[in-house]
């Protein structure tokens, strides 16, 4: 089985098991994303979610702007959850695909947006490639790539054991892996959540929290899905600054910013397609 087929297994069962929760949050990545972004993520008539998972991005989307087409594509299962989550919303089309090659033609879209999936492809440069091959002339494309966190110890370290154990754990069967992921999601909480949750109730340390991994948990068992993230997709890139700014360069575009989330971690970066 190649790897690319191993990750569409790998986030098949994640989103499975996250579409048993039931639960459709109010707000999500999109949210956060469009904190930082200094201009709407959603433009214009039409605009595609690459790797949308379940569709929680796309489903508040969607709903913020009914008079947008939107297209959910996924290269898992998922994209079947995403469907069964958007139940009732008429302007999303869902696709299962890969962003390695995208089953559009040239400039048919507005905007792109991505989080959390190019760094899970073999080969991210070429799904850069890609979206800005479908997008209309002016239009931009914001992404979230996962960071090297060269500059935090609190976090590089950590990392460093993660890549270790990462060797072994993608070889774990999915179901054992995400029972060991939700044994382990409380341990994770207790030593790097709930401390950072105590250091950002002062103005004088809160700076540190945001340094601290996992500082982002809402609770002892919400871990389990970035932790099964972490230890079980077969195939994961981490970025310095600089290499994603020459990821969208290398796309041919321009206007290119990256900037940080807020609190958390990752790059957030946008360029615009100046030719089409």
């Amino acid at each position: 089985m190649s790897k690319t087929d191993e990750t569409a297994r790998t986030y098949s069962y994640l989103w499975g098991k996250e579409r048993e929760r039931g639960v459709l949050p109010e707000s999500h990545h999109y949210n956060k994303l469009q904190e930082v972004v200094p201009f709407p993520i959603v433009s214009g008539t039409s605009g595609i979610d690459a790797g949308c998972g379940n569709g929680y991005d796309l489903r508040l989307m969607a709903l913020k702007y009914p008079d947008v087409n939107f297209v959910g594509l996924d290269i898992s299962d998922g994209i079947y959850n995403a469907k069964k989550n958007c139940e009732g919303i008429d302007n999303i089309q869902f696709i299962k695909g890969s962003l390695l090659n995208l089953p559009f033609k040239d400039g048919v879209f507005d905007f792109a947006y991505s989080f959390g999936a190019i760094h899970h492809t073999p080969k991210p440069e070429r799904s850069f490639i890609e979206l800005g091959r479908v997008l209309n002339k002016g239009s931009a494309f914001i992404a979230y790539l996962y960071e090297k966190h060269e500059d935090n110890p609190l976090k590089r370290f950590p990392l460093m054991v993660v890549w270790f154990l990462r060797l072994f754990s993608t070889k774990i069967p999915k179901k054992i892996l995400y029972v060991l992921c939700m044994l382990l999601s409380p341990l994770v909480y207790l030593l790097f959540s709930v401390p950072a949750k105590v250091l950002a109730l002062s103005e004088r340390t809160k700076r540190f929290s945001g340094k601290m991994p996992f500082n982002f948990a809402r609770g002892p068992f919400s871990l389990t899905g970035d932790l099964y993230d972490r230890f079980g997709a077969p195939i994961e890139y981490r970025y310095s600054r600089k290499e994603v700014i020459d990821l969208f360069d290398n796309a041919s575009f321009k206007d290119i910013q990256v900037t940080k989330l807020k609190d958390t971690a990752g790059w957030v970066g946008w360029g615009k397609v100046i030719t089409s």
